[in-house]
């Protein structure tokens, strides 16, 4: 009797002995799963954007300057809290602490680069492909399949593209997020000069030359991208459109003669006269003022800087006795590049810093830091 006790006991005590193992084998099992679901999380998480912020933020060290190869910056812009910059065969992101964060090689012949938010556009004037990215990744590569002539992105993703086409002078082609084709736009006789996107991707304005009795006559086109179809058009005749843009639901026009404000009806609303002067450099960025640099300091010895709000009003109006290299707008105000010196102006017209920046060719202020590309590297200088 005691036995078969002890031996019920014995029966007892090797179940629970199992019962043990098998949820130990359970958690372990489970505890693995997640130890490998979390893996996978997170190599999908630091590949993605907010991956790759939250790492440069949080986990990298600080890697300025940066050695450039492949030659010096060609252009250099923001793309949201990050730079990216091309030079003669690459294209490269980099994060504010000078961390690459995505590269790929373009060989294109003569590239052009525009961001908006954290989509970049770079594009090859006179070839026929471009590559859509973000801060970390292609997002697109696609051949138009005719020249290109201009080309603009909006932060969705979506591009806009100015080329030739078969028994037309200009086609007008968007590409939404998905690479699909709203709009499909032809003209057989203009050609298209500029092109750009409205910040929602709804609409697109494009600027087209055309010589009519003899005369150079600019157009300047609204089109609507879900309808596919015209809203409006205005010609400029005598005039040579450089850039349009979208402004205070108008039309923003940059041409040899002045700048125009143009409605959604096709009429003129506000325009600035050069008054003979020409523009040597300008910046027409949308969502910011429109700056101007009159003048050719070669002949006249001297510049002027202008600076317009988005009804053509003039803000400011200063004069610059030495060159002017090149000429930067963000919504902090007026950079320009002057024997190796940055001069930061607000739009109203006063000094507010000057950053010494020796050998500098291109350069982009964002924020309280300057990154200012040599030949031979990337600096971040701070802006003072």
């Amino acid at each position: 009797m005691a036995k078969e006790k002890l031996s019920e006991f014995e029966r007892y005590k090797r179940k629970l002995n199992i019962r043990k193992k098998l949820s130990a084998i359970f958690w372990l099992l489970l505890i693995t799963a997640v130890a490998a679901g979390g893996v996978v999380w997170f190599g999908a998480f630091s590949k993605s954007e907010f991956g790759v912020a939250f790492r440069s933020q949080f986990t990298r060290d600080e890697q300025f300057p940066i050695a450039l190869s492949g030659g010096s910056i060609r252009q250099i812009e923001p793309l949201e809290w990050d730079i990216c910059f091309i030079n003669d065969t690459d294209f490269y992101v980099y994060d504010n602490k000078g961390n690459m964060t995505f590269t790929a090689t373009h060989g294109f012949a003569s590239p052009v680069l525009k961001t908006d938010g954290g989509r970049a556009l770079l594009y090859d004037q006179g070839g026929t492909r471009f590559l859509l990215t973000s801060s970390s990744r292609q997002l697109a590569q696609i051949d138009a399949g005719y020249a290109i002539h201009a080309a603009d992105v909006a932060s969705d993703g979506s591009v806009a593209v100015a080329t030739s086409a078969s028994q037309h002078a200009t086609q007008v082609t968007v590409y939404d997020s998905l690479q699909n084709q709203p709009l499909v736009w032809k003209s057989s006789e203009n050609m298209a000069t500029a092109i750009a996107l409205s910040p929602d991707a709804g609409q697109v304005a494009i600027s087209c030359i055309n010589a009519s009795g003899g005369e150079l006559v600019s157009t300047v086109y609204l089109l609507d991208v879900k309808n596919n179809q015209e809203i409006m058009r205005a010609q400029l005749p005598g005039e040579f459109t450089y850039s349009v843009s979208f402004k205070d639901q108008s039309i923003h026009v940059i041409t040899d003669k002045g700048v125009k404000s143009i409605d959604s009806m096709g009429r003129v609303r506000a325009s600035f006269d050069y008054q003979g002067q020409q523009p040597m450099l300008f910046s027409d960025q949308q969502l910011h003022n429109t700056v101007l640099v009159l003048g050719n300091y070669r002949y006249m010895r001297s510049s002027e800087v202008v600076s317009l709000d988005a009804k053509c009003k003039q803000l400011a109006r200063f004069t610059v006795d030495t060159t002017v290299d090149s000429l930067k707008v963000n919504e902090r105000g007026i950079y320009y590049l002057s024997d190796n010196v940055v001069y930061h102006y607000d739009f109203g017209g006063k000094l507010l810093a000057q950053t010494e920046a020796p050998g500098t060719g291109e350069y982009l202020p964002l924020g309280q830091s300057l990154y200012a590309g040599t030949y031979e590297e990337l600096r971040r200088l701070e802006i003072r």
